[in-house]
């Protein structure tokens, strides 16, 4: 295959052709180079016995992107360590953990398969000496089979011990942490045209996890819902849960959570979870949740939304995802005097997403807690609400100039136009200017997804 960068795989150690050539029964690497620049390319084959190219394209390429090979090579030659080799490998903690490589080793992931493996290092944080030992299997067989079958028990979670995710799980999100003395809790619900009936649910589901479980009383301050209704509603706050009703100017989703996480925090909560009005707690979510983030206050923590879950990827074993939705979301105190809470010039859609990269931007996390199950409303709602879409357009730019998406931004304005609507300018600078990187100097934003703003699992 003409032009074909097989020296860029060499110099990025992305390539192994000792190991291709007995894979595919070639006579060296003569034969193994072109064999996989005629063959290998067309078919999909790895050149490397620790890239999972299935993974690699499943998570991160388009249709008709190319050899999954080609793009990592390329992204780790402009020293971007973002993306995953496979399920298993965290190429920017590995970097972090073991930065005296870095001196001899071009880049993480030739680090790891030229020294790591025989050093003993574990390729992510969630692996400790005894789990890693058993997965790469005796120290006595070639760099190449070690690795290559480590790469066969990460290919896909199902095939991991049991034992291993549930303990995975257990460090991540405890069952039955001791919260702090002290500790409290709010809840906080934007309202704009909702109806009673939603607010008595949402309510009746937040009393019956409170009645559940003495711990998660004790530790409840208070159900906070600002009513930004055009006409104001009278809800009945009576009985369980202690609820807050307050009225105001329809500020927008961002700007009205944020007034109420001031409220909270100053009231001396640790933990405030955005809850949205069309959804409710199904059993045992709110506990779960409040015990997830209380247990990971470096950590935006989101419930995962039922029946529609959102299909962006999270790791199956740190629970980590790109960004966290703000249908139902737990964020700590510091993070929020971290972070401002949400970017108020947001009105409505992507300040979660914003909130998320600037968050992980400082060293935060964001994870999502699968056992905590939130049942979001979104019946009624489809291609039809056009509003919906030409809101969601217009964040999208204004996101996209912020984090210097360009060709997402010309997306989003190009989808405006041919909507009719005024296509609002953003790049004046005034939003650039707030983009920010996290400490390896690289920016969390991912506009390749479009609007999923992540890898997607379907």
């Amino acid at each position: 295959m003409e032009g074909l960068p097989l020296d860029l795989l060499e110099s990025q150690g992305t390539a192994d052709w000792g190991w291709y050539a007995q894979q595919h029964e070639l006579a060296g690497d003569v034969q193994a180079r072109l064999h996989f620049a005629d063959e290998g390319v067309r078919r999909g084959l790895s050149p490397h016995p620790f890239f999972d190219c299935a993974y690699y394209r499943q998570s991160y390429l388009p249709p008709g992107g190319g050899h999954p090979i080609l793009d990592f090579s390329r992204r780790l030659d402009a020293g971007d360590f973002r993306r995953k080799p496979n399920l298993f490998f965290d190429l920017q903690w590995y970097r972090k953990q073991h930065r005296e490589l870095s001196e001899t080793w071009r880049n993480p992931f030739q680090a790891f398969c030229q020294a790591g493996l025989d050093f003993g290092h574990s390729p992510s944080p969630y692996f400790g000496p005894d789990v890693s030992g058993h997965l790469f299997g005796p120290k006595d067989l070639p760099r190449s089979q070690r690795l290559q079958s480590l790469l066969a028990r990460s290919q896909g979670a199902a095939r991991l011990d049991e034992d291993h995710v549930a303990g995975c799980h257990a460090a991540v999100f405890p069952k039955e942490p001791d919260l702090p003395g002290g500790f409290a809790f709010h809840l906080g619900v934007v309202v704009y045209g909702n109806s009673r009936e939603q607010i008595a649910r949402l309510r009746r589901s937040i009393a019956a996890e409170l009645a559940a479980s003495p711990q998660l009383e004790a530790a409840f301050a208070g159900l906070l819902i600002r009513d930004q209704s055009d006409v104001p509603l009278e809800f009945d706050i009576s009985g369980s849960p202690e609820t807050d009703l307050m009225h105001g100017e329809n500020a927008g989703f961002g700007a009205g959570h944020n007034l109420m996480m001031r409220q909270a925090f100053a009231a001396g909560s640790d933990i405030y979870i955005c809850v949205n009005p069309d959804g409710f707690f199904l059993n045992g979510c709110l506990r779960t949740l409040v015990m997830a983030a209380a247990a990971n206050r470096d950590a935006l923590v989101e419930a995962l939304q039922f029946p529609d879950e959102m299909p962006k990827v999270y790791d199956p074993y740190s629970f980590e995802t790109g960004w966290c939705a703000g249908a139902c979301l737990a964020l700590s105190r510091e993070i929020f005097e971290r972070t401002g809470g949400f970017d108020e010039r947001f009105f409505l859609y992507c300040e979660d997403v914003d909130l998320s990269w600037r968050a992980r931007a400082q060293g935060f996390r964001c994870l999502i807690c699968p056992d905590a199950r939130f049942y979001h409303d979104k019946s009624g709602r489809g291609e039809e609400d056009d509003w919906r879409r030409v809101a969601m357009l217009r964040s999208g730019a204004a996101l996209a100039a912020k984090w210097h998406g360009r060709d997402f931004y010309d997306y989003c304005r190009r989808e405006l136009r041919t909507r009719g609507e005024q296509a609002a300018r953003f790049d004046d600078g005034a939003w650039a200017n707030l983009a920010e990187l996290d400490g390896e100097g690289q920016s969390p934003a991912d506009f390749e997804h479009r609007f999923s703003f992540a890898p997607v699992r379907w």
